[in-house]
């Protein structure tokens, strides 16, 4: 009887013990998730003025590299608003991911938890434009790239974006995400015009209709690491 009353007091806290853990993973989820803010719950406008006030703070203030800077709007080739643009004074860019806010429950385990992501493009960083060779005869290692030289032969770089580069600052502007890129770190970053996308690192039109995002496009590496120090 003593034994069987042993095993009825043990199941008994173990019933106990499991719903505490119940309740705590319930209350820590809604604390988590619960009250955090969709990204629709901005406009547009709201959106730019949020990420040009957290960009002025973190990159400008103080700052004896930038000298100022704009705030643009992306969208993907569903005409949704999905990232932003930042072009520095006098040089340098960043791009921004819209996501839905996650409460700071999750940044004491290091990852992402703002409505705002910044890029791994920022700063010095430069890109060259180029054309996909389909034949890929071009040197190693980039052999599918034919990259776009000066008038001495050297390969372009750029430190502004390929919107400011193009003259496309006024522009409607597109990042279109690579659908054959399984990492999805390869964006085309894109303007309509009549009614066609151009790709502007390349100069090239991209008929998403037919399927050209899951062909070999000139892109731009851009990765949006879902890590605390990225949060903006």
């Amino acid at each position: 009887m003593e034994i069987l009353s042993k095993l009825k007091i043990r199941k008994y806290n173990s019933i106990i013990l499991a719903f505490l853990m119940t309740v705590i993973i319930v209350f820590s989820v809604f604390g988590v998730t619960g009250c955090s803010k969709s990204a629709k719950d901005y406009t547009e406008e709201e959106h730019v003025k949020r990420v040009t006030e957290r960009i002025e703070k973190r990159f400008l203030k103080d700052s004896e590299k930038y000298t100022g800077c704009s705030v643009y709007p992306l969208y993907n080739e569903n005409e949704e608003l999905k990232y932003f643009l930042v072009e520095f004074e006098p040089q340098g860019f960043v791009f921004i991911l819209l996501k839905n806010e996650q409460l700071n429950g999750l940044s004491c385990f290091g990852f992402s938890t703002s409505m705002y992501k910044l890029s791994n493009l920022y700063g010095d960083r430069t890109w060259s434009p180029y054309t996909i060779d389909e034949t890929d005869s071009q040197p190693y290692p980039d052999t599918d790239k034919c990259w776009m030289t000066d008038e001495k032969g050297n390969v372009i770089n750029y430190d502004r974006s390929p919107y400011h580069v193009t003259q496309n600052e006024n522009a409607r502007k597109y990042l279109l995400r690579s659908e054959r890129d399984s990492a999805n770190t390869e964006y085309v970053c894109a303007v309509k015009k009549d009614g066609v996308f151009v790709n502007l690192i390349s100069e090239t039109e991209v008929n998403v209709s037919k399927g050209d995002l899951m062909k070999k496009q000139a892109a731009m590496y851009i990765a949006f690491i879902g890590k605390k120090q990225f949060d903006l």
